[in-house]
């Protein structure tokens, strides 16, 4: 009964949005890929949000129920009712009286399986898309026969961009820049670190600062050029060179609409990095979180371990891993990898869940010592025990996908816990009961 009561709501929430369009239809990005979405959204959306008046996706709801939702301008309901009912009555008016002042959408868009994206590019036909990359191994392949048909599946925004539209493409992935052959007909613009991209970033760098006799980074800076103009970009309370990414395909975006790009990379000083995307919080016992608790893939740990061992800091580089989900058949060896690569860069490893166990073993065969990993079943377990164990100079990387609740464990580990409604991802009632 659920399902189906649900199943409606979604083909009424379709209709309203249908229809909404037709009345008046504001200008589109779309954005998809295996890495990056919703930060890539945000940053287009700080970019945009001084020239126009512009939506984006509540958090990272980017399916079903969060594309339809976001192009009438309401909220999820989640599990309450008489909220899904309002949000029928308001989309039945926005149908009939849609928002004239609204410029742009700009609309994340993920595929859980197959269709997801198929269903929807035919209605938004992008006046923008943006692909941001395709991994190796990306998140929900285990409901796609192959990674192969996955990308197919996400290359259909692509697809569905108006003739007069632009693609705006990674360009450090080849499977991402081969569309720009597959769609010759398309203004294309390419974002990277690679000199041909037509908007390229350089000099990235962890900016510190001295906490007593501690040393810890609070911000990062780089450069993106544009052609032959270069603007320096500030980035506070984050870190990570992987943010580097969706911030060049916002320049990108703000490019081909001819912004000005000096006030573009000024909007960026107050760019506030989504809840558990690598923020950096300060802990307990004079110590650092760097918080990437939302979600995890192989490309996006590998991209967090590898910024914590750049770090130059004064106490131990701390690794605490949940499970990665949804891998299906290369869940085990992709989490050995990451084992591989803890024992590389960091003085201690924690893990948390059955297939976290995986990353313990490849940890373990890479040469870490046994005494330096400890392995829990929840993250509960493994809160309690690293909140004794942190002390002065520490800097702490919590990751794990929505399942392993990384957050409790960063709620633990915060030197002001009572933040953590404002700082955390996961703090809505649903999810803490």
């Amino acid at each position: 009964m659920k399902s189906f009561l649900k199943k409606c709501v979604l083909i009424i929430l379709m209709l309203e949005a249908k229809l909404s369009f037709s009345r008046h239809r504001p200008r589109i990005i779309a954005i998809t890929g295996s890495v990056g979405k919703t930060s890539t959204k945000d940053a287009v959306f700080c970019a945009l949000r001084p020239f126009f008046s512009v939506r984006r996706n509540e958090k990272s709801y980017n399916s079903d129920f969060g594309v339809p939702l976001t192009i009438l301008g309401l909220n999820n309901s989640v599990n309450n009712p008489i909220l899904w009912l309002w949000n029928l009555l308001v989309g039945a008016t926005r149908m009939v009286l849609p928002e004239k002042n609204l410029s742009w959408l700009v609309l994340e868009v993920g595929a859980g399986e197959p269709g997801d994206i198929k269903k929807f590019a035919g209605m938004l036909a992008p006046d923008i898309a943006i692909i941001t990359r395709f991994a190796e191994v990306p998140v929900h392949v285990e409901f796609f026969p192959t990674v192969e048909a996955l990308i197919a599946e996400k290359t259909e925004l692509a697809r569905a961009v108006r003739k007069d539209g632009t693609l705006v493409l990674g360009g450090d992935d080849e499977k991402v820049l081969a569309l720009k052959q597959q769609f010759p007909d398309h203004h294309t613009v390419l974002y990277g670190a690679n000199e041909t991209s037509d908007v390229r970033g350089s000099g990235y760098s962890p900016v510190y600062e001295k906490v007593k006799t501690f040393q810890f980074p609070s911000s990062v800076q780089f450069i993106v050029s544009v052609g032959s103009h270069s603007f320096p970009v500030l980035l506070k309370g984050v870190l990570g060179a992987h943010l580097i990414q969706p911030v060049l395909a916002a320049f990108s975006v703000a490019s081909a609409l001819k912004l000005d790009l000096n006030r573009v990379a000024e909007t960026f000083k107050s760019f506030a990095s989504p809840p558990g995307r690598m923020r950096i919080i300060t802990g307990t016992n004079n110590s650092l979180i760097i918080d990437d608790s939302y979600n995890a893939s192989p490309v996006a740990v590998q991209g967090a371990l590898i910024s914590l061992a750049a770090l130059e800091v004064t106490g131990r580089k701390i690794a605490v891993l949940g499970d990665m989900a949804e891998l299906g058949a290369f869940g085990p060896e992709e989490h050995r990898k990451i084992g591989a690569l803890v024992a590389k860069s960091c003085a201690k490893l924690v893990v948390v869940g059955n297939l976290a166990e995986e990353i313990k073993s490849g940890a373990l065969s890479a040469g870490m010592t046994p005494e330096r990993v400890r392995a829990f079943k929840t993250s509960r377990e493994a809160a309690d025990v690293l909140a004794r164990d942190i002390s002065g100079g520490d800097v702490v990387l919590v990751k794990g996908s929505q399942s392993a609740r990384m957050e409790r464990i960063v709620k633990a580990l915060m030197r002001n816990p009572e933040r953590a409604s404002e700082l955390l991802v996961r703090q809505e009632r649903e999810w803490l009961d």
